[in-house]
């Protein structure tokens, strides 16, 4: 049995579970730009540019660098090598906030792969995990 007919007809469905997981989860293609996104990704987003929620349609289609031009110039180099085939991630980051403020992330990236297995882009599972770190900092004082 073929596959794409069957993935076709289940992308509304794979849509509804990415947008509704409470998890943190993007989807991008090979430009970085955003192919699907959780609500919680979303939220987390907001926090980062201390705003109300973006709705879906504010991010998917455009570039994970247009909506967050001020992130660290080395995530462009984690892009670059996730998108080359590398699977990377992070315990422990502070994300700069766009108000001035950070937050503390753990983060996964991996590229995700086309039927015929070209690299079609790449996916992003994050977490915010501030109040864990500053708790643990806390405890070690």
């Amino acid at each position: 049995m073929r596959m794409e007919p069957l993935l076709a007809t289940h992308a509304p469905q794979q849509t509804l579970f990415i947008e509704q997981v409470p998890a943190a989860i993007a989807m991008f293609d090979s430009e970085m730009r955003y192919l699907a996104v959780s609500r919680r990704y979303l939220s987390d987003l907001a926090l980062l540019f201390s705003t109300a929620v973006f709705d879906p349609a504010e991010v998917i289609g455009r570039s994970f660098h247009e909506i967050s031009p001020n992130m660290p110039q080395r995530w462009h180099a984690i892009h670059a090598r996730v998108l080359a085939g590398e699977e990377l991630a992070q315990e422990e980051e502070l994300v700069p906030r766009q108000d001035g403020g950070a937050v503390w992330a753990r983060w996964s990236m991996k590229p995700w792969r086309t039927v015929d297995g070209r690299i079609g882009g790449a996916l992003l599972f994050s977490e915010l995990i501030t109040e864990q770190v500053e708790a643990s900092t806390r405890n070690q004082s």
